[in-house]
């Protein structure tokens, strides 16, 4: 029961690069992977990049263009980059 809106971009994985060292490849970095939850009822708008370990909460909106970095609350509204609370529902 959500709304993704065109060209959203949900990313669950990326490399560790607090571990990179001077002289290694960026290749050499093992690749982490975490969870998203994207609860009921939620609207993302056209765009937006859901980053790795977010929850995005019940009721919530995300704005166009978003970037999503850090789980959000139930029913609020976000946008930015990184998403930052605008209003509750």
């Amino acid at each position: 029961n959500c709304r993704i809106s065109n060209s959203v971009k949900i990313i669950e994985h990326g490399r560790n690069l607090k571990s990179f060292t001077k002289g290694s490849s960026i290749l050499d970095q093992k690749i982490v992977s975490k969870k998203i939850i994207i609860e009921a009822d939620c609207h993302i708008g056209v765009g937006s990049i859901i980053l790795p370990g977010v929850t995005i909460g019940k009721g919530s909106v995300i704005g166009a263009g978003s970037v999503v970095t850090k789980s959000i609350s139930n029913k609020g509204v976000y946008a930015g980059n990184p998403a930052k609370f605008i209003r509750d529902i």
